[in-house]
C-alpha cells in the first residue's frame, strides 16, 4: 500500500505491506507514529489527518474505522495511492478562553442597559417632556404647540 502524506508544501511517501481486506489496528498505529516522527509533532493531538472522499471533500480520519473507510474508498476509486492531508489541530489557548469568558458578562450588562426593567423586554420609556426638550434642541423653540407645561400648569 502506498500513501502520500502531505503537510503544507511537504509531501512524503509511506509504503506499507499490502493487506487483503482493510488496514489492521497496528497499521493505523504505525501511520500515526510515522506522522509524529516525520513532521515532528509532540503527540497525536497536535494534528488532524484528512483524505478526499468519493465526493471530493476533505474528510477527517480520527480512528481506525475512519482509516479503514478511507482505504476502502481509495480501493473503490482505483487510485494509485491514498493521499492523506495533515493539518495542525488548533486548540483554543487559555488566553482565548479567558477573553471569551470576560466578554460574556459585559454582553449581559449591555442588554440590561437597553431595557428599563431587567424583567421586561420593553424599550426605554421616554416622557413627553424629553420629546419636547429634543424638539427645542432642533430649533423649535417658538413652537406654540409645545408639550412643555406652562407655569400655570406646574402651579396647578
Amino acid at each position: 500500500m502506498k500513501l502520500k502524506i502531505v503537510y503544507g508544501v511537504d509531501m512524503r511517501l509511506w509504503k506499507h505491506a499490502p493487506f487483503d481486506d482493510k488496514p489492521q489496528p497496528q497499521t493505523y498505529q504505525d501511520l500515526l507514529t510515522y506522522i509524529i516522527k516525520t513532521f515532528e509533532f509532540k503527540d497525536i493531538t497536535d494534528f488532524l489527518i484528512k483524505f478526499k472522499d468519493d465526493d471530493d471533500e476533505l474528510t477527517t480520519i480520527s480512528s481506525l474505522q475512519d482509516f479503514q473507510d478511507a482505504y476502502v474508498s481509495y480501493k473503490q476509486q482505483e487510485k494509485k495511492s491514498l493521499k492523506l492531508h495533515i493539518h495542525d489541530n488548533i486548540k483554543p489557548s487559555i488566553k482565548t478562553e479567558q477573553v471569551q469568558q470576560a466578554q460574556q458578562p459585559q454582553e449581559a450588562d449591555d442588554e440590561e442597559k437597553k431595557s428599563v426593567a431587567p424583567d421586561t423586554d420593553q424599550p426605554p420609556i421616554q416622557s413627553k417632556y424629553a420629546s419636547a426638550a429634543s424638539a427645542d434642541k432642533e430649533g423649535n423653540e417658538n413652537d406654540t404647540n409645545s408639550t412643555e407645561p406652562s407655569p400655570e400648569e406646574i402651579n396647578a
